[in-house]
């Protein structure tokens, strides 16, 4: 009540309230009919809003997609293609950019770092990622290149979540050869290839060790480019894991061989060193003389 007596758009807070409904039937359960259908009006609702009404939405249906139950995160993942859809056709200036980069991309990021355990709503995420940028490509140019919708068999988001292995393991075998090109940033890099890569050379089901193969070396490449801190951040992260996972140690290992294999960091004497074989020089030499 309080929210539809203060809010602009007496409809956002309808609409929230739906999405937060709860049955009046059963204890501690949702009314899904109710939230399901909340999400299917969003559509109508979408070109009614500002960046300012839309922000708890949005921050709503980010809330949804990590959530287990299927349903609401399909309906939430739709939602936030909706929205972004509306907002590819604003003006730059509306502030409907500023509100996905600020809010939609740091979640999609945190998306890929998720656990192990979560690796069926990391691959969600993934796909919420092409979408998002298939709609509107600015939000990471460089990310939207390696989308293909006009030829499914290149596009790399489609196939790197493809139930087919054979299919990841082309799209990481492409990928490689556009990092080694250059195509890709550092935060490009470093907040979403490297998540991604981070759990793909750790996946041990024999079906997936040529997937986890691949994936290291596209690990490598990236490795090549790294400044030094994520560079040791990753190297760090595999360590930690050793002692949480022995399960996982011919995997670790691999990754971290395949991560220092891409060292490119040009190593120079600490001073007090110099300076102590500047003085061994000059001592032989005295002794020469």
């Amino acid at each position: 009540a309080a929210l539809l007596s203060l809010c602009q758009l007496p409809a956002v807070a309808s609409f929230l309230v739906e999405l937060n409904s709860v049955s009046v039937e059963e204890v501690d359960e949702l009314d899904y009919d109710r939230r399901l259908a909340a999400y299917s009006d969003l559509p109508f609702l979408a070109p009614k809003l500002s960046p300012q009404l839309a922000l708890p939405l949005l921050a709503h249906c980010i809330h949804d997609v990590e959530q287990d139950d299927i349903a609401l995160k399909s309906s939430a993942a739709h939602a936030i293609t909706t929205l972004v859809r509306h907002a590819a056709g604003q003006a730059d200036d509306s502030g409907w950019s500023a509100l996905l980069t600020q809010v939609l991309m740091p979640a999609l990021r945190r998306g890929l770092r998720l656990p192990p355990e979560k690796d069926l709503l990391r691959l969600e995420m993934i796909k919420l990622i092409a979408a998002t940028l298939l709609a509107m490509p600015s939000l990471q140019p460089e990310l939207a290149t390696l989308l293909s919708p006009q030829e499914p068999e290149a596009d790399f988001f489609f196939n790197l979540t493809h139930v087919q292995m054979p299919r990841r393991q082309r799209a990481l075998a492409r990928l490689a050869v556009r990092v080694r090109a250059g195509a890709f940033g550092v935060a490009t890099l470093s907040n979403y290839l490297l998540p991604m890569l981070r759990h793909l050379v750790l996946r041990d089901n024999p079906k997936e060790i040529d997937v986890a193969e691949e994936a290291v070396q596209v690990l490598k490449e990236v490795a090549r480019l790294l400044p030094w801190r994520p560079f040791l951040a990753t190297l760090q992260a595999f360590a930690r894991m050793l002692k949480r996972e022995p399960r996982l140690e011919k995997r670790l290992v691999r990754a971290m061989v395949g991560t220092l294999d891409g060292f490119h960091f040009e190593l120079v004497a600490e001073p007090a060193d110099a300076e102590a074989a500047g003085q061994a020089m000059a001592v032989e030499a005295a002794a020469g003389g």
